[in-house]
């Protein structure tokens, strides 16, 4: 080979490089938001809730999950008072992609704490009912859930975080109580994923 033709395929291999390299994947942030409407059933009745989240990224891998929600149930038989719960949720998620550009399964565990009682009662005593004083009616339970969930690639950026969309089917157990003694439930929503600090 000639120095020319030499130095003309370097040149060659110089410029193709940077348009065959992968391209670098936009890693989710540390933080991320997200909110979801909760169809669930239960032994005493069924309804849909609010699901409103926080979750902190501890490693590439794991996730801090902080949540907060809402739910209306009827009674299936349709004949006792509806009751109205807020909860608390705590726990941790195996969340093993973190290219907030592909699909990305978690599974987690969580700690759930509840206040539960009839819409007469909250409308009666809502501060009570909130505090845990069972004098107002309510029943504070606490218990496990499990939960498997799916968040899609990203949709469109907003406020420099990547929006996604997330399902997650979980599963609670309280068993001291006897209306929401298990239940199952299907999170459809939203989550924001900050990208700020990562190439997009």
């Amino acid at each position: 080979m000639t120095p020319a033709l030499a130095l003309s395929s370097s040149l060659i291999a110089a410029l193709a490089a940077p348009a065959l390299a992968e391209p670098t994947p936009a890693l989710r942030d540390t933080w991320a938001i997200g909110f979801a409407l909760r169809p669930e059933i239960a032994p005493g009745g069924r309804g849909i809730g609010t699901h409103l989240t926080l979750r902190y990224r501890l490693l590439d891998w794991l996730d801090l999950d902080l949540a907060g929600r809402g739910l209306l149930a009827t009674a299936w038989d349709d004949t006792d008072d509806d009751e109205l719960y807020v909860a608390l949720v705590a726990g941790l998620a195996y969340a093993p992609i973190a290219d907030v550009d592909r699909y990305a399964p978690r599974a987690g565990l969580r700690f759930i704490h509840v206040h539960h009682a009839t819409t007469q009662s909250w409308s009666d005593t809502p501060i009570a009912n909130i505090a845990g004083d069972s004098d107002g009616g309510v029943r504070h339970r606490s218990g496990l859930e499990v939960a498997l969930g799916l968040q899609g690639p990203r949709l469109f950026d907003l406020w420099d975080s990547a929006g996604r969309l997330d399902f997650e089917l979980s599963g609670s157990m309280l068993p001291s109580s006897d209306y929401f003694q298990y239940t199952v439930a299907l999170a459809i929503g939203l989550v924001l994923d900050g990208v700020l600090d990562t190439p997009r």
